[in-house]
């Protein structure tokens, strides 16, 4: 594991956020040059809330080698909260497989097994969209079965 890059889950989509962003762009726009004498309606500006809120949405997993700490990072990008586990209290990443919905699809449960606390998912992912994903946490368990040993 000498790339920490190749060990960071972000489970808000970057596309998702700049896509946030281009719509935030476009109704904001609209609403200040287009609404004229009617003024911002209410509507304008609940959809710029939720696309700004959109926009600043942050959930990511970062595993670094060098200081050997996994970090979950969530909640907006310039008030996120943080939260730091010690490699050393990691015993295990796990992947737990189910069926879901009427037409049982198969996803994938990635699990932080932290045995001192309560475990962490890392996420939840359809098996059949998130083959990347889930090669990435495979390689990340082979990481702490190595350290185990």
């Amino acid at each position: 594991m000498n790339n920490a890059e190749t060990f960071t889950v972000d489970l808000v989509s970057p596309v998702l956020r700049g896509f946030n962003a281009f719509i935030f762009l476009v109704v904001a726009s609209s609403q200040f040059f287009l609404a004229g004498d009617r003024g911002v309606s209410v509507a304008g500006i609940l959809i710029l809330a939720v696309t700004l809120l959109g926009t600043l949405l942050e959930e990511r997993w970062s595993f670094d080698p060098g200081s050997e700490t996994a970090r979950f990072r969530f909640g907006l990008l310039f008030a996120a909260h943080v939260r730091t586990i010690p490699f050393a209290e990691i015993s295990a990443v796990e992947f737990d497989d189910f069926e879901k919905g009427f037409n049982k699809q198969k996803w994938t449960r990635i699990i932080l097994r932290v045995p001192g606390g309560k475990d962490e998912i890392i996420d939840t992912v359809n098996r059949k969209r998130a083959g990347a994903l889930i090669a990435k946490a495979e390689r990340l368990a082979d990481f702490f079965a190595a350290r185990r040993k």
